[in-house]
């Protein structure tokens, strides 16, 4: 089936936004770090540098791209196309992680990434039911 190039285009650029928001998001708040003690004024203080930092705020501009372009393939695009490859983010967000970051990405999170990327391709190839449920009337 062919695929239209537009699709493929916002569908990368939406991977691409996810992927680089999460990783500014990790370097931005591994680099203000945890707070001193689990009081208001340290976690208050933690959350003020979180919120004033550059790569925090890159991240969740990304995040709110990615989004925006996520809700935009949806209006048009083939679902059982979309839903798939949109959770090749998870595998796009580990793999920036462990390059960029340098961390380590166990063998669990790989199964857990596969497990959900299995579930979305399994969701996203199920057809609509014929059928609505019919529920007796209250």
């Amino acid at each position: 089936m062919q695929r239209d190039p537009k699709t493929l285009f916002v569908l990368s650029l939406a991977v691409l936004a996810n992927g680089a928001g999460n990783l500014c998001l990790s370097y931005g708040m591994k680099s203000v770090g945890p707070p001193g003690a689990w009081t208001l004024p340290d976690v208050w203080d933690v959350v003020c540098s979180a919120l004033s930092s550059a790569p925090v705020i890159a991240g969740g501009l990304l995040l709110l791209v990615f989004f925006a372009l996520f809700l935009a393939l949806l209006s048009w695009a083939d679902l059982s196309y979309v839903l798939p490859m949109i959770s090749s983010c998870f595998v796009v967000s580990a793999l920036l992680g462990h390059l960029v970051l340098g961390e380590r990405i166990s063998p669990v999170r790989w199964a857990g990434i596969a497990l959900v990327s299995a579930g979305v391709l399994l969701v996203g190839r199920t057809g609509h039911s014929r059928h609505a449920s019919k529920s007796p009337a209250a």
